[in-house]
C-alpha cells in the first residue's frame, strides 16, 4: 500500500477547556508522542468549527447572506432519502433560566425517549401547520424541520451554545425577528405539553425549547469526490460523503483497523469521542479520551510517518490550527515538543 494521506480530524483534541483545567491539581493526558507529533508538523492558522471544515473539506462554501445546509446533508447521513426541499435542525433542548441567563443543554442527558419525542414533535407540528412544517426524526435527541422555503437566516449550531447563555447565539439576518419570536412561542409550547408534566413527576428536567440552526437545500451534486473514503459516524460527514458518491464507513476502532482496509488515496477520518466530554465538563473523562488516542492512534501514526505507508498527514484540532505533516518533516530532530498545557493555552487564545 502507497500514497496514503489522511485527513483525521479530532475536535476537541486541544480544547477547549473548562476553568477547572487551570487548578494547579489538575492531572494533564500522558501525550509525548502526539507533543512530538505536533511539533515537527506545519502549523497553519485556521478558525473552523467542525461543521465549516467539513463544507470547506468537501469544497463547500455558503451563499452570499446565507448558512451551510447543515440539516439536509445530516439526514442523508441519518439515512433519510434525499429530499429536494429545505430542512433545518430543530433539535429538543433543555432550557434553564439562571438569574438574568438563559443557559441551553442538549438532549443527551435528559432521557428523552422515541415515544416522548414523536408527541413533542406532533404538537410543534400541529402547532404551525398553517405554516407547513413537518419534523422528522432518526434518534430521540435529533430532528430534522422540513420548511417550505429556506429562511434569510444566520444561526449557531447546537454544539456552539451548550451550556452557554443562549442570548448571544440568537438569529440574525432579514428574517431573525420572526424566528426570534418562534423560539419563545416553542418554549412556551413545550413548558405546557403533557410529555412534560410527565416528565417533571418522575423528576426528569423537561424537554422546553427547540434550538432552530443549519437550514437550507441540498447543495448541487460534485463533479467528482474529494476523498477515496470517508470513515466516520457523525452524520454530516457521512452525509457530505454520500453526496459525493460514497459509502461511508463506521469510525474506526484504531489506525491499525484503519490499515488493515485502506487501499491509498485521500482518507477522511472524524474521531469525535472528546467532543463529549468536554461539552459536559468532564475533565478527566478528556483526559483518559486523549490517552486512549496516544496509544491508538498519535503513537502508530509517528511509525507510519517515519517508515509505513502514510506519505501526508493533516490534523484537524479544530481550535486555531491545522497541522500538517510528511516523513520528511519527522526528521526535524532539533524542533523540541512542548508540554500539552501550552499547545491548549495557545489555541484558546488563536
Amino acid at each position: 500500500m502507497t500514497g496514503l494521506r489522511l485527513h483525521l480530524l479530532v475536535p476537541g483534541l486541544l480544547g477547549p477547556l473548562s476553568r477547572q483545567a487551570q487548578d494547579p491539581g489538575f492531572v494533564w493526558p500522558v501525550a509525548p508522542a502526539l507533543e512530538r507529533l505536533l511539533a515537527r508538523s506545519r502549523a497553519d492558522p485556521d478558525n473552523d468549527s467542525l461543521g465549516t471544515c467539513l463544507f470547506r473539506l468537501f469544497g463547500l462554501t455558503p451563499p452570499p447572506g446565507g448558512e451551510l445546509p447543515s440539516a439536509a446533508l445530516c439526514r442523508l447521513g441519518e439515512g433519510l432519502a434525499a429530499d429536494a426541499g429545505c430542512w433545518m435542525h430543530a433539535d429538543p433542548v433543555h432550557l434553564h433560566a439562571d438569574r438574568d441567563r438563559v443557559l441551553l443543554f442538549d438532549a443527551r442527558h435528559l432521557e428523552l425517549d422515541m415515544e416522548q419525542a414523536r408527541r413533542l414533535a406532533d404538537e410543534v407540528e400541529a402547532h404551525y401547520a398553517e405554516d407547513g412544517w413537518r419534523l422528522e426524526m432518526v434518534r430521540p435527541e435529533r430532528w430534522y424541520l422540513r420548511l417550505p422555503e429556506p429562511p434569510a437566516l444566520r444561526t449557531h449550531s447546537l454544539e456552539a451554545v451548550i451550556g452557554r447563555h443562549i442570548e448571544p447565539y440568537l438569529p440574525e439576518g432579514e428574517a431573525a425577528r420572526n424566528w426570534r419570536f418562534r423560539l419563545n412561542e416553542t418554549q412556551m409550547l413545550l413548558h405546557a405539553a403533557a410529555v412534560n408534566q410527565e416528565r417533571a413527576a418522575t423528576g426528569l428536567r423537561p424537554v422546553n425549547g427547540l434550538w432552530y440552526w443549519g437550514a437550507g437545500v441540498l447543495p448541487p451534486t460534485p463533479l467528482e469526490a474529494p476523498f477515496t473514503a470517508v470513515w466516520s459516524d457523525d452524520p454530516l460527514s457521512r452525509g457530505l460523503a454520500q453526496h459525493a458518491g460514497l459509502e461511508p464507513r463506521p469510525q474506526p476502532r484504531d489506525l491499525a483497523q484503519l490499515l488493515e482496509v485502506a487501499a491509498g488515496g485521500e482518507l477522511l477520518v472524524l474521531l469525535d469521542r472528546l467532543q463529549g466530554p468536554l461539552l459536559d465538563g468532564d475533565l478527566a473523562g478528556w483526559r483518559r479520551g486523549v490517552e486512549t488516542l496516544e496509544a491508538d492512534w498519535i503513537q502508530p501514526l509517528l511509525s507510519a510517518l517515519g517508515r509505513g505507508p502514510l506519505e501526508r498527514l493533516s490534523l484537524y484540532p479544530l481550535a486555531g490550527r491545522t497541522y500538517r505533516s510528511t516523513p520528511g518533516a519527522m526528521r526535524r530532530f532539533w524542533r523540541r515538543r512542548r508540554p500539552l498545557r501550552a499547545l491548549v493555552a495557545e489555541s484558546a487564545d488563536s
